[in-house]
């Protein structure tokens, strides 16, 4: 895990991560101003039952259960994190009366292309995965590893997510 000080030392490159940032510090002065004690979740990639039409994973798994071939862009690592595994955090929320910023995820990092075959293995579909060029972001907006360091919410809450990702994303497409 990275150490618990770099949760601070956040580098946005895209507008939308420059957004989720001012959300913060709005969240902040706000919980100042009024005397609250604000809750920060930075919640990595999110997927489960009812996932968004037009996400990543839904978008993936439409393709695996369409054909032979899956082509994706960049094969990043992110940290998903099944929604069951959330809203266990959310209960445990419920008794919190501290305050704090936390990242939420699994902790755990996935290459695309090793979900897609998760994806493929859980529906009973043989896929290839190939590099598509024209799916490619820009490098220099690109994080190519995204892991969750859940260090102070296991600390701090006693939380830690409970499915590997092969249950949740069972889970999520009914097996």
């Amino acid at each position: 895990f990275a150490k618990e000080e770099e949760i601070e030392k956040l580098d946005p490159l895209t507008p939308y991560d420059a957004s989720k940032l001012f959300c913060e510090e709005l969240i902040r002065a706000y919980a100042r101003c009024f005397g609250m004690k604000p809750i920060i979740l930075r919640i990595s990639y999110l997927y489960g039952k009812y996932q968004s039409r037009g996400s990543l994973l839904e978008n993936l798994a439409r393709k695996v259960q369409e054909g032979e071939i899956v082509e994706i862009g960049n094969d990043v690592a992110r940290d998903f994190l099944n929604a069951a595994d959330l809203s266990s955090l959310f209960e445990k929320l419920l008794d919190f009366e501290g305050e704090g910023t936390f990242n939420v995820g699994s902790g755990v990092e996935t290459r695309i292309s090793e979900i897609v075959k998760t994806i493929a293995t859980v529906l009973g579909k043989e896929i290839e995965v190939r590099r598509d060029p024209g799916l490619v972001r820009d490098n220099r907006l690109e994080k190519w590893h995204e892991r969750a360091n859940i260090g102070k919410v296991i600390k701090t809450i006693g939380w830690r997510h409970f499915l590997s990702l092969r249950e949740g994303v069972e889970m999520w497409l009914g097996s």
